[in-house]
C-alpha cells in the first residue's frame, strides 16, 4: 500500500502535512488510540469528499484539546473533534477491492486549511495581549459551544 497525503491535526501544534500508509496500526499511532472513521461529504459543489480519523475516546481522553470544529452546510458548528485527528480524502476501493483513501490535491490542501484551519500556529514573535484575549475568548466560545452541544447546561470539565 501506497503513503497517501493527509492533514494531521494535533492540540497546541500546527496542522502538518504528512504522508501515511493508511494501515490500521498507523492510523492509530497518529490518533493515540482506537480510531473512528466519520465520512465528510462535500456541502458544496467543488469541495472534495473527505474522511475525518479521530480517537475513538478522543473526548474522554483530550476533553480540554478542541482540535477542530465541524460545521454544517450553514457553516454553523455541530460538534468538535478533540485530541489529534487526521483529515484524508474519502476511501475508495482498490484495483485489490481493498478500501484505501484517495490522495488529496493541492486545492482540497487549501479548502481544508479554509474550512477547518491550519492549527495552533505557534509564532515567533510574541503575543500581544489583544492577541491573548481574543485567543482566550475564541477558546471559552467554543468551551460553550461544546457544552451546549453536550447539554452540559454551561459547565465545562
Amino acid at each position: 500500500m501506497d503513503k497517501k497525503l493527509a492533514v494531521w491535526y494535533r492540540p497546541g501544534r500546527p496542522a502538518t502535512l504528512v504522508g501515511i500508509v493508511p494501515t490500521l496500526v498507523n492510523l492509530q499511532k497518529a490518533v493515540g488510540g482506537r480510531i473512528q472513521m466519520v465520512d465528510l461529504p462535500p456541502q458544496h459543489e467543488g469541495e472534495p469528499h473527505l474522511t475525518l480519523i479521530c480517537n475513538e475516546d478522543g473526548k474522554n481522553i483530550y476533553h480540554n484539546d478542541i482540535t477542530i470544529a465541524l460545521k454544517n452546510r450553514e457553516d454553523k458548528v455541530y460538534d468538535f473533534v478533540f485530541g489529534p485527528c487526521l483529515l484524508m480524502e474519502r476511501f475508495a476501493e482498490n484495483a485489490d477491492g481493498e478500501e484505501e483513501p484517495v490522495t488529496l490535491t493541492e486545492k482540497d490542501f487549501y479548502y481544508i486549511g479554509k474550512k477547518y484551519g491550519r492549527g495552533d500556529v505557534a509564532d515567533e514573535k510574541k503575543e500581544t495581549e489583544s492577541e491573548k484575549s481574543s485567543r482566550s475568548k475564541r477558546i471559552a466560545d467554543c468551551r460553550r459551544m461544546y457544552c451546549r452541544l453536550a447539554g452540559n447546561k454551561g459547565t465545562y470539565r
